[in-house]
């Protein structure tokens, strides 16, 4: 649905079951499953869907090697069920890949084929295949290019997931309305009023036109990452400080590898991975904690040096800054009580909290067990409204592909701007195309184009269009080592 459409649509519902505040993975994921159940629903998102944490993941759907060490078995358990899900609703947007972890003596190759071989199995029927005992000649063929230093006992190898983080949010906001439910984005909750002290109304901005309008409702998900707690302060609502910001960064190159390669210790604690993607290789992640909470954070020297100082023990040909093609960073909300805990021993568990009042906060949580998050979350909205709580349906819902790709660029941009919600030159090359995240210097050529084809279609003015090329040009910055 066209986005002026779905406005005149959400002015003329006289009341919504629910609205759901974040367009990432849990919002969407969210608002498709309330679609599904026959609630009445709204997501508003105040940038694009999938402009932060949701986009800039490390693309893997995974049950989590390094939880398996934390003996956090009910976590990895859950995820590696919800992996195979994924793999099963949404086939062209999620495939399984091939990783290895090169090990220098036998122990380490028994350590790690035993650690992989229970990771395998905890899988159940939902193996991608089983661990493998390779030879160093095997490894090598796998991961061209690595120094026989690193593998002279050879190495293990393990099957995991691999998907499209922003294209995956898209389809599930298509889906959502296919379904009956209406998705916004740039459009920002700006506060909420309150009746008898429960949830009456959202107070909304379109952050593109400037208008602002009020919708009813009975129930509000907080569904906004790193910013639940901040949204619970700013409506007075209290709650423990929940939510740990740490900042994963990556590094994107070219590179000739086969399998993905696995790093299970670096010099920090963290497991540090080279995968293959969409004909180029990410590198990452870091883990570092942050106070400042922001739409994008920029990757530092310190974190560019460390992943390819780490790259660079493992092949002969080593790649400095040059050799980068782009980078990228992305803040994680983690669920933690203890402040002074590391970031890196921070379990990926979610939280879903009930504050009596008509909003509901889910928190946490990471990309592999998203629609698990999202069931629950309207499970809850569900009891609030006093409704008999629904089945899992998403669980076996196609995500099939609705508007196929033109061939042709204009008409493939048309179809973007009317399926795919695109409003801004950054929406195509960043979270559509995925142009910037693969090579950001390519992205910032082919700019122009796509905002005079965009231009074109919105009827921009020739300051509009200046205004909009300025700013891609500025973000992509951040995106250029």
């Amino acid at each position: 649905m066209a986005r002026a459409q779905t406005i005149t649509q959400v002015k003329k519902t006289g009341e919504f079951d629910l609205i759901i505040i974040g367009g990432g993975a849990s919002g969407m994921g969210a608002a498709l499953d309330a679609s599904l159940k026959g609630l009445k629903v709204l997501l508003v998102e105040g940038s694009d869907f999938a402009k932060s944490t949701s986009s800039k993941s490390t693309k893997l759907i995974h049950g989590g090697v390094r939880y398996l060490a934390q003996l956090d078995i009910g976590l990895v358990k859950e995820a590696l069920k919800e992996r195979e899900v994924l793999l099963n609703i949404a086939p062209d947007l999620t495939h399984k890949q091939l990783f290895v972890i090169p090990t220098k003596t036998i122990f380490k190759k028994l350590y790690y084929f035993f650690g992989l071989w229970l990771y395998d199995r905890l899988s159940q029927n939902a193996s991608l295949g089983k661990t493998k005992w390779l030879s160093s000649t095997q490894v090598s063929s796998f991961l061209g290019g690595l120094k026989h230093s690193q593998c002279k006992a050879g190495g293990v190898g393990y099957y995991d997931g691999q998907f499209d983080d922003s294209a995956l949010i898209i389809r599930l906001a298509q889906h959502a309305e296919k379904n009956g439910g209406l998705v916004l984005n740039y459009t920002r909750a700006t506060s909420i009023d309150f009746k008898d002290n429960k949830v009456s109304h959202v107070c909304l901005k379109d952050e593109l036109t400037g208008e602002s309008y009020r919708v009813k409702t009975k129930c509000i998900l907080n569904a906004t990452g790193i910013w639940a707690d901040d949204f619970l302060t700013q409506n007075n609502i209290n709650s423990k400080k929940t939510i740990r910001a740490s900042k994963g960064s990556h590094v994107v190159i070219n590179s000739a590898i086969k399998a993905a390669l696995m790093v299970p210790k670096t010099q920090d604690g963290r497991v540090l991975f080279a995968i293959p993607w969409k004909k180029k290789t990410i590198l990452g992640t870091t883990d570092i904690p942050v106070d400042k909470k922001e739409l994008e954070p920029c990757i530092t020297t310190n974190e560019i040096d460390f992943i390819l100082s780490h790259y660079n023990e493992y092949f002969n040909q080593s790649i400095s800054n040059k050799d980068i093609l782009s980078v990228f960073s992305g803040l994680r909300p983690l669920v933690s009580p203890r402040r002074n805990k590391k970031t890196k021993k921070i379990s990926r568990k979610h939280i879903i909290e009930n504050h009596n009042n008509g909003i509901i906060s889910v928190m946490g949580g990471k990309w592999t067990i998203f629609r698990i998050m999202a069931h629950q979350s309207i499970g809850e909205v569900e009891k609030y409204l006093k409704k008999t709580i629904s089945k899992d349906l998403s669980k076996r819902y196609k995500l099939e592909e609705l508007y196929p790709p033109k061939k042709n660029k204009t008409d493939n941009i048309n179809n973007l701007v009317k399926y795919s919600y695109v409003q801004k030159t950054e929406d195509v090359l960043f979270r559509r195309l995925r142009t910037a995240f693969l090579d950001a210097k390519n992205a910032k050529k082919e700019a122009s184009e796509i905002t005079d084809i965009l231009a074109k279609i919105f009827s921009w003015s020739e300051t509009k269009k200046e205004t909009e090329l300025l700013e891609f040009n500025t973000l992509i910055k951040n995106y250029i080592a």
